[in-house]
C-alpha cells in the first residue's frame, strides 16, 4: 500500500493478528486520523499497542543575535522572523510548531524551503536563512553542539523532564494564552510523549500482546542498551502499551471546535481547500 500511511494501513488491513509482525507507526497517526487526512485506512484505537521508546523533547530557539530571549520578545519583535513550516499533510512536531507559534502571536513568517529534510532545514538555519528553528534536543546536543553558544532557547515541546541546560525554559503549552491554543499545542506535546510507538495489528490475542509488551519492556530496560543510550545522550524513558493507548485516545477525543480551528489553520497554511 503506497502513501504516507503504508505501515498503519498494512497493520490494519493486511497483517495477520498472530503476534509475528508489528511495526513502528507514526506518533501522529491519531491526530492525522482526527483531521481526516486523505489516505487513512485504519482506526488507531484498534491497534494492539506494545510500547513506545525515547519520548522526545523539541526546543524552539532563535539566533542569539536577534536579541530575542523569550516568547514575549518574539511576539513584540520589531522585525518579522523567518521560520520553515510543514507542507501539505506533514504533521511532524518540528514543522507544525512553527505554524502554532505564529498562530499564538509570534511575529513569524513561515517560509517554504522546498524540502522537509532536517539536513536542509538545519543548513538553512546555519546560514542565517532562518531566524527561528525547532529541533529535537538530543539532535541538537549530538549533531549541532556548536549552536548552543549562539542561540537562545525560548520554549520546548514534550514531557516534563529536568536537564540543567534547559530547566528554566518554559513548555510551549504553558505559553498559550487561550484554551483553544492550549488544546492545539497539547496534541504535539502528547506526540512527543509517545516517542517511537510500536503496535501490532487489531485483534491480537491478549496473551500474545502481553508477550510482546513484556519483551519490549525488557529490551528498553536492558543495562547494555541503557549504557549506550546514556553515552549518546539519548533519553531512556519509555511508554507502556496502556499509556500509549491512553495518549491515542486523548489525541482522538479533542473537542470538535478545536479540530475545526486546527484544520482551518493547517489547510490555510498548506493552501488546501477546506471541504
Amino acid at each position: 500500500m503506497p502513501g504516507s500511511f503504508r505501515v498503519e494501513n498494512n497493520l490494519a488491513n493486511v497483517i495477520e493478528p498472530d503476534g509475528l509482525t508489528f511495526g513502528i507507526v507514526s506518533r501522529g497517526c491519531a491526530v492525522q486520523q482526527a483531521l481526516e487526512i486523505e489516505g487513512i485506512e485504519f482506526d488507531s484505537r484498534e491497534f494492539s499497542w506494545i510500547g513506545g521508546k525515547s519520548p522526545s523533547t523539541h526546543v524552539v530557539f532563535v539566533h542569539a543575535e536577534t536579541g530575542i530571549k523569550t516568547f514575549e520578545d518574539l511576539k513584540a519583535a520589531p522585525q518579522t522572523l523567518r521560520s520553515t513550516y510543514s507542507v501539505g499533510g506533514n504533521l511532524g512536531i518540528n514543522p507544525v510548531v512553527s505554524i502554532l507559534l505564529k498562530a499564538m502571536g509570534g511575529n513569524l513568517e513561515n517560509i517554504s524551503l522546498g524540502s522537509q529534510s532536517s539536513a536542509v532545514t538545519a543548513m538553512a538555519f546555519e546560514r542565517g536563512e532562518l531566524d527561528l528553528y525547532v529541533y529535537e534536543w538530543t539532535n541538537l546536543l549530538n549533531l549541532q553542539p556548536h549552536w548552543l553558544e549562539k542561540i537562545n532557547i525560548i520554549a520546548y515541546i514534550g514531557p516534563k523532564f529536568v536537564d540543567p541546560r534547559i530547566e528554566n525554559v518554559p513548555r510551549l503549552v504553558d505559553l498559550a494564552e487561550t484554551p483553544l491554543h492550549k488544546e492545539m499545542v497539547m496534541l504535539w506535546h502528547n506526540q512527543a510523549e509517545v516517542g517511537r510507538p510500536y503496535a501490532g495489528p487489531p485483534g491480537l490475542p491478549p496473551e500474545r500482546l502481553q508477550i510482546l509488551q513484556t519483551a519490549f519492556e525488557k529490551a528498553v530496560t536492558d543495562p547494555d542498551y541503557l549504557a549506550e543510550a546514556e553515552k549518546l545522550q539519548f533519553r531512556t524513558a519509555y511508554t507502556t502499551g496502556e499509556e500509549l493507548k491512553k495518549f491515542e485516545l486523548e489525541m482522538l477525543n479533542v473537542p470538535p471546535e478545536t479540530l475545526k480551528a486546527l484544520k482551518e489553520l493547517l489547510w490555510t497554511t498548506w493552501g488546501w481547500e477546506l471541504k
